[in-house]
């Protein structure tokens, strides 16, 4: 389908459906992808509702448990970053904010225990991709807690 076919798709009236909750956040702009992936579902009969966070809004939305992401509370969550970049961020962070950053880690592993599959894509050789994962204490996420795990 094109762009504009899936754009059509978001004219449905699927509130009849069960409604399924997806946030997409990246440190890039995800709006166009955001708007096909709804429109792939609307194809499918599936009422989703994306909360799209703005352009480069990451730490914003996941350190502080009072954004408008963990108001939203998705049931699915795109998280478009580096884990290679958002460990080496992580470790620029003042103690706060690593507090906060270990809070959001383990608020990914509460989703993944209510069935949230956690994902890693990454355009990084896999050795680099995995190390923060592996090798850093500091992680509270772990290989283990990944599902999908796909590098280059």
């Amino acid at each position: 389908m094109t762009f504009q076919e899936l754009k059509k798709q978001l004219k449905k009236d699927l509130s009849d459906s069960p409604e399924v909750k997806l946030a997409v956040i990246g440190d890039t702009a995800t709006q166009l992808l955001s708007t096909a992936i709804k429109g792939y579902a609307y194809a499918e009969d599936i009422n989703l509702d994306v909360f799209d966070a703005d352009y480069n809004q990451l730490d914003e939305q996941l350190f502080d448990r009072n954004s408008e992401v963990y108001s939203f509370d998705p049931k699915y969550i795109l998280l478009f970053m580096s884990s290679h970049a958002l460990y080496y961020q992580f470790c620029k962070l003042d103690i706060d904010d690593k507090l906060r950053f270990a809070d959001f880690q383990h608020w990914l592993k509460q989703l993944k225990e209510r069935g949230v599959l956690l994902a890693v894509c990454s355009k990084n050789e896999e050795k680099i991709a995995k190390e923060p994962f592996e090798a850093h204490p500091d992680m509270v996420l772990r290989l283990e807690d990944i599902s999908i795990f796909v590098a280059n």
